[in-house]
């Protein structure tokens, strides 16, 4: 077999790649067509499939070495004695003998190698020798020897090698720059560069799989588990620093299973200029490469981490690109790039708000959130803040942490999150108090940042806060809020024209005034890690952006009352923005501003929310009114009127429809209806919560008596009436008021009627069947689910330990009495061909992978054979992934419906089970088809 067929049949990708120009120009040469001993394609095919950078760097070294030159020099002899089989043997032997001294490859390609590096030496010196008498003086030979070394070190395969090297050379250095720049984390508190390494502050945040926070995860986990992740978190969530620690733990080799990995971190908005002209994700990282680490990839360097699967690409910052139109192109870009890189690992971060306008592929990208810190973070976080100042006690730094803690329990949706805790933390340090209102404490952060430390640090200040700065940054925030291509950073010359020109107008007398002090102020932001500072380059021109986006859209929203001044003009500017994504943050900062610098401006704004006539736009309106309820203490009247329209939206949905095995249409509808009320429903701030409670019961009770004619299974007050008294397990203080006040209660007939569904007696089985179990109770975002569900997971989840309440021990035999009389279908789903059981699918997903088979069978054979039947219609409707366990009880029972074949080996395990005669026959017809809980 020739040489050339190595690269056009290797398997490598990277090794095809850059294998494709050797190939062309071996074919030219026709050198391999001369080698007498030609070796398996397959075997040196899967040599070049397997030979990393780094054993190339070992091999090339071997190929320029003395004991190479000896090597070689042995071959030309053999070959002008007449090239004897026995004196190959033991060339063979001396090129493996120093191959797996000097290099660190596994014994099978030491001699795979050494056949291959044989045969080329063969060839290029049969070539050489053809021009040397055998009778020469010994010089010649050697001569022809160095000739011949010298052939072979030009030749495209060991250009190849030295290809690699190169890659490899080119990997240790940005492991190392990337290990170097990303190892200490930047605080805006101490507001100049790199102030400590992570072990010192950082707290290690915790992430969800999509929306189901019941089970939390660390980054390690995730990306070991998912080679495409986009990683969601609000604002100042940490996703920044968690793409540059995570850059930091994979270039030294802290991620398990990504050892010797190479990350390149891509900071979107460093880069959103670039989008404007055709780039490809590629040009990203080479840009990236030279700026900030100073290095070159070489010729094919990229392209062949890529392909080999050596790279992992971090890109942060997807929803800076501002424009639903510019992340979508950027999307593309993204997914276009997986597609071609298949070995690729790819870490995306993004806003939640806004990136479902322009999402990536969610069967290719896993979702994870960010979630926000626990209490046990926040303490942490803060003691570990502390103790940065050396200048005071460890005594007196637990006391300032646990002082924040306590300060800040009015804010504790603030203090979760880990920017703003941060910073709370720099307040508090300085002033040993926090402000109540939240728009205080983005000022006290942005004031305190800019003025504060450096007074303390005794650096003279010449430019005033009030006066000079916050009209020219909140100027500048509304520009680049405004901005039509939604650049997140200017050009210094841009910047500084706009500061001029504004300066000139506002503060001083000439031109030449202006342009000095503006050249001050920017000097003066470049210098600290303040709102405002130097992000980048463009074309060797600074950009200018804001730190983080809350500053920005903090100063945008100043600017924006400050330009309209009255409630009325304000709620024109943000009314045709209200439910815009992009304008959600700047729009609740608006009114809170107005608030504070209005009185009853709160009011009179939700006031326009509540009484607005476009019918089209009152979910988003309703929906943004009960958020500002989060944060702003409202009249009576203005939150009993928002409380009365949130709970009549919501009655207008029949009952019928809140409680269903619900298909995902069904589901999302009344999910969109009920925003409003739900978001009341989840209102902590004290002021607030006591009388959300009270509007929303009362409302809900006259509403009730109003339709005490309507049957009880359509009158939806009666069900969301029997829902709140279900509702005390969500603990926050809206919730705890409204326990408060059913207890307090007599609930009409037909709340009563409904609570007995929620949670079921054997009578109540009698009277409305099995299906009941099933169907899942849905109110806004906030769902109970089903009976079934809640009942299994209390029997058979794996993490319920070894004991069994004492109820559920009473209540499954008695359910299995219930259930031999009761005759199949159980479940009836008024949607055709099963489509109306999504509620009951999503569950079995749940419950397929938490099913115990050991605590299974310690539950008594009765309560074990209820459990078995209550499983089946779960196990009819789910479909276990190739990789998912098959002794797991759902897969099993899974398997046998949806692969007949299996039937014998699923009975084998069934077997096993003692289960109780009749359940043991009802499961046999299932398994063969001949009946089924699910109509």
């Amino acid at each position: 077999m020739s040489i050339e067929s190595i690269f056009t049949r290797s398997s490598a990708q990277a090794a095809r790649y850059l294998g494709s120009t050797i190939v062309k120009t071996l074919k030219t040469k026709r050198l391999a067509e001369k080698a007498p001993h030609p070796i398996a394609q397959k075997t040196i095919a899967e040599f070049l499939e397997r030979l990393t950078p780094a054993t190339a760097t070992e091999l090339h070294g071997f190929l320029e070495s003395a004991q190479f030159d000896y090597l070689a020099n042995q071959v030309l002899s053999w070959q002008m004695t007449g090239w004897h089989e026995d004196r190959r043997a033991e060339l063979l032997h001396d090129f493996r003998s120093n191959l797996g001294r000097i290099t660190g490859m596994e014994r099978t390609d030491v001699w795979v190698c050494a056949d291959i590096l044989l045969q080329l030496l063969t060839v290029v010196i049969a070539d050489t020798a053809t021009r040397v008498d055998r009778n020469v003086h010994p010089q010649a030979v050697s001569a022809a020897t160095a000739m011949a070394c010298q052939h072979l070190r030009n030749n495209d395969f060991i250009a190849y090698l030295r290809n690699l090297t190169a890659i490899e050379e080119y990997s240790t250095r940005l492991r190392d720059q990337v290990a170097t720049l990303r190892s200490k984390l930047r605080l805006a508190h101490l507001a100049s560069g790199p102030v400590t390494g992570y072990d010192g502050l950082h707290v290690e945040p915790s992430f969800s799989r999509g929306e189901d926070a019941t089970r939390l995860f660390d980054i390690h986990q995730l990306v070991t588990a998912y080679s495409r992740l986009v990683v969601l978190g609000d604002p100042g969530a940490g996703k920044s620093t968690f793409a540059a620690k995570l850059a930091f733990d994979l270039a030294t080799d802290r991620v398990p299973g990504f050892v010797g990995k190479v990350p390149f971190l891509l900071l979107v908005r460093e880069y959103a200029h670039m989008l404007q002209g055709g780039h490809t994700l590629n040009d990203f990282l080479d840009a990236t490469s030279h700026n900030p680490y100073n290095l070159t990839p070489p010729d094919d360097g990229l392209e062949y981490l890529l392909k080999s699967g050596a790279a992992v690409v971090i890109v942060d910052g997807v929803d800076e690109l501002g424009t639903p139109e510019a992340r979508r192109r950027f999307g593309e870009l993204v997914e276009g790039f997986a597609s071609r890189y298949a070995a690729t690992q790819i870490v995306v971060t993004s806003r939640i708000v806004g990136y479902d306008d322009a999402p990536l592929d969610p069967h290719r990208f896993f979702r994870a959130r960010v979630q926000p810190f626990t209490m046990a973070q926040c303490r942490q976080y803060a003691l570990n803040w502390f103790a940065l100042d050396d200048e005071s006690t460890p005594e007196q730094q637990e006391r300032m942490a646990h002082g924040l803690i306590a300060e800040t329990d009015p804010v504790d949706d603030l203090r979760r999150n880990p920017l703003l805790l941060s910073l709370l933390c720099s307040v508090y340090a300085s002033k040993h108090y926090i402000p109540r209102h939240r728009t205080e404490i983005y000022e006290q952060c942005a004031e305190l940042l800019f003025e504060r430390w450096d007074k303390r640090r005794e650096i003279f200040v010449p430019l005033k806060y009030v006066v000079d700065v916050r009209p020219a940054i909140t100027e500048l925030a509304w520009r680049l809020f405004c901005d039509p291509s939604k650049r997140q950073a200017m050009r210094k010359r841009e910047i500084l024209d706009f500061l001029t020109r504004y300066l000139r107008e506002e503060r001083y007398a000439t031109d030449h005034e202006a342009a000095a002090a503006a050249q001050d102020f920017l000097a003066f932001c470049a210098g600290r890690a303040w709102v405002l500072t130097e992000i980048g380059t463009v074309d060797h021109e600074p950009l200018y952006g804001f730190t983080h986006s809350t500053f920005l859209e903090y100063f945008a929203a100043l600017q924006l009352v400050r330009q309209k001044e009255t409630v009325e003009a304000t709620w024109q500017a943000l009314r045709p923005h209200i439910g815009d994504a992009s304008w959600s943050v700047i729009s609740e900062l608006a009114v809170q501003i107005l608030d504070r610098n209005s009185n009853g401006g709160a009011n009179r704004f939700v006031g326009h929310l509540v009484r607005d006539q476009v019918e089209a736009t009152e979910a988003v309106r309703l929906n943004f009114a009960a958020r500002l309820t989060c944060h702003l203490t409202l009249n009576n009247v203005s939150l009993q009127n928002l409380c009365l329209r949130a709970v009549d939206r919501s009655c207008a949905v029949p009952a019928s429809l809140r409680r269903r095995f619900l298909d995902h249409g069904p589901r999302s509808e009344v999910r969109f209806i009920d925003q409003p009320l739900s978001d009341l429903l989840l209102v902590s701030l004290p002021e607030n919560a006591s009388r959300v409670a009270k509007y929303v019961v009362d409302a809900l009770l006259d509403r009730s008596e109003a339709a005490d004619h309507v049957d009880w299974r359509e009158n939806t007050p009666d069900f969301l009436l029997a829902f709140l008294r279900s509702f005390s397990r969500k603990n926050n203080e809206t919730s705890q008021y409204i326990t408060a006040r059913m207890h307090e209660l007599q609930l009409p007939p037909g709340a009563r009627q409904w609570e007995a569904l929620f949670n079921p007696q054997p009578e109540h089985l009698s009277e409305h069947g099995l299906g009941i179990l099933y169907e899942e109770t849905l109110v806004g975002q906030v769902g109970l689910p089903s009976n079934a569900q809640v009942l299994l997971a209390l029997a058979l989840a794996n993490d319920q330990g070894n004991t069994f309440d004492d109820h559920l021990q009473w209540w499954l035999p008695q359910l299995y009495d219930f259930m031999i009389g009761q005759p199949w279908p159980w479940l009836i789903s008024p949607v055709s061909h099963g489509h109306g059981y999504a509620a009951v699918r999503d569950e079995a997903a749940f419950l397929a992978p938490r099913v115990s088979t050991a605590r299974f069978m310690r539950l008594p054979r009765r309560a074990r054979s209820a459990a078995l039947l209550m499983l089946l219609p779960y196990a009819q409707l789910f479909t276990p992934a190739p990789t998912d366990s098959p002794s797991n009880i759902v897969n099993l029972l899974s398997l046998a419906r949806h692969q007949p074949d299996r039937i014998n080996h699923v009975i084998r395990a069934i077997d096993q089970w003692d289960l109780d005669p009749y359940a043991y026959g009802l499961l046999m017809q299932y398994l063969h088809g001949e009946a089924s809980p699910i109509g």
